[in-house]
């Protein structure tokens, strides 16, 4: 009874099955694919380029951008007081 209503739309149109299969194999596809560039952008800092450019040309992203490049340079000089005390 349930499968009758979630189905009802379906059936109305008459869809055939095999359609179902294809969209189910390509949203798979673009799953994968989605996975894998998302994947690349993030090994090959495709983002971190775009921030960069869009820095170069907006003040407030300059300023940001900036500020982000200070936190990680205090970041490390952090890491290596703290890897020099350890040691």
């Amino acid at each position: 009874m349930i499968t009758d209503r979630c189905f009802a739309g379906i059936l109305r149109y008459k869809i055939p099955a095999k359609y179902f299969d294809l969209f189910a194999i390509l949203f798979i596809i673009f799953i994968l694919l989605s996975l894998i560039v998302g994947r690349l952008d993030t090994v090959y800092g495709l983002r971190e380029e775009e921030l960069r450019n869009l820095s170069s040309s907006n003040p407030i992203m300059r300023e940001i951008h900036s500020n982000i490049a200070e936190i990680k340079n205090e970041l490390k000089e952090l890491k290596n007081q703290n890897s020099l005390k350890s040691n």
